[in-house]
């Protein structure tokens, strides 16, 4: 499925998830729109192991735009920090290029690893991820 055909999904899935949810509890316009947000960033997620994707492009920009700073940071400061953390980005862009389509990224476990630092803002938004994930290994299946 393309980026439009899980964004799409994912919008529909987390209408019905929300119209059962305020049934139970209410929550704020802002942690609405925060968690919707998550959601469609998780539902696309595990195609970061797919080369041409939107998000891998995204995730590239990123990790090359911090890879620079950190450099940077490095060789100004002497910094051996941040000689380290532009290390692991390297190896981290290295590990994305050898990582197959539809190989360890789309997967439940995956999907939990990703989701676990929303635990630290808020668990309501580690569910919201985690199931967003999940709702991308869904829709492949459709």
């Amino acid at each position: 499925m393309n980026k439009l055909g899980h964004i799409l999904f994912a919008t529909f899935i987390f209408t019905a998830i929300y119209i059962i949810i305020t049934n139970f509890m209410t929550l704020e316009t802002p942690k609405i729109l925060i968690a919707f947000f998550i959601f469609i960033i998780y539902s696309l997620l595990p195609d970061i192991d797919k080369n041409n994707s939107w998000i891998r492009k995204q995730l590239n920009n990123i990790i090359m735009g911090l890879l620079l700073f950190f450099t940077i940071i490095s060789i100004v400061n002497k910094d051996k920090i941040a000689l380290i953390i532009a290390a692991i980005l390297i190896i981290a862009e290295i590990v994305l290029t050898l990582i197959k389509h539809r190989g360890p990224v789309h997967s439940l476990i995956f999907g939990v690893i990703a989701s676990t630092p929303l635990l630290f803002i808020d668990p309501f938004f580690f569910f919201t991820g985690l199931i967003g994930v999940l709702t991308h290994l869904l829709a492949d299946k459709i």
